[in-house]
């Protein structure tokens, strides 16, 4: 098992508590429609958003795979944080089992990726 960390930021100009809100927690109806030719559908198969939800993005035809599947380890609505695992699909190839916690934590004027 390997441990990959790339901490990635970028300055916004909008609160982190609204990006949140769009980008994570409401990202299950926006995806679809910010990324048209690329994603046709991004559903919540088991759970409420929560801790312990599995979610399901299905891409179009000609993608270079058909479809990634994660699950939500946990959600921080206080602190913008969200972890999350992909845990199915072509992207895993045949030498991964899954990608463990891709955690992405906003502050106020930056959003902060690191996996």
């Amino acid at each position: 098992m390997g441990v990959i960390k790339s901490p990635l930021e970028f300055k916004v100009n909008i609160s982190a508590a609204r990006i949140f809100q769009t980008l994570i927690i409401e990202s299950y109806t926006l995806l679809p429609h910010m990324m048209p030719t690329a994603i046709k559908s991004y559903d919540l198969i088991h759970g409420d958003g929560g801790a312990g939800s599995i979610s399901l993005t299905t891409f179009h035809e000609g993608a270079p795979f058909p479809y990634l599947k994660h699950r939500i380890d946990v959600v921080d609505t206080e602190n913008f944080m969200i972890k999350y695992a992909l845990i199915e699909g072509a992207l895993l190839g045949d030498k991964l089992e899954s990608i463990h916690y891709l955690k992405i934590r906003l502050m106020e004027g930056a959003l902060s990726r690191q996996l």
